[in-house]
């Protein structure tokens, strides 16, 4: 919800082993074009969203904050449930795995 875009995702940091693979850098000029980079951790490392523009980038934030705000909402619950000692289960956690409407909501695709 909360990360700096476009500062890349990463496991770890992109190295080159030398096998003549083009491994991604963030000081390239095609990089400074990527809206929200995620940087795969094995060699060669590469963008694996490459493909993400600022809007959906915008739709992907919105998931992010929906999904945090149910995982907020449930810790909240959680936590109050152990202080008053009430039985705590796994029922709270139905709300963040229902099935999404995003399709429903984005109901055309272009396929290329």
């Amino acid at each position: 919800k909360s990360w700096r875009w476009p500062n890349p995702v990463m496991l770890t940091r992109p190295h080159d082993s030398g096998l003549g693979l083009t491994v991604w850098n963030a000081s390239h000029v095609q990089t400074a074009r990527q809206v929200a980079p995620i940087i795969t951790p094995a060699y060669p490392a590469m963008n694996s969203s490459l493909s993400v523009s600022r809007q959906t980038l915008q739709i992907l934030h919105e998931e992010f904050c929906r999904g945090h705000a149910i995982v907020d909402k449930l810790w909240k619950d959680h936590q109050q449930k152990q202080q008053s000692g009430a039985a705590i289960d796994g029922e709270a956690w139905r709300e963040l795995f229902e099935p999404s409407d995003f399709f429903i909501s984005y109901p055309y695709y272009l396929s290329l």
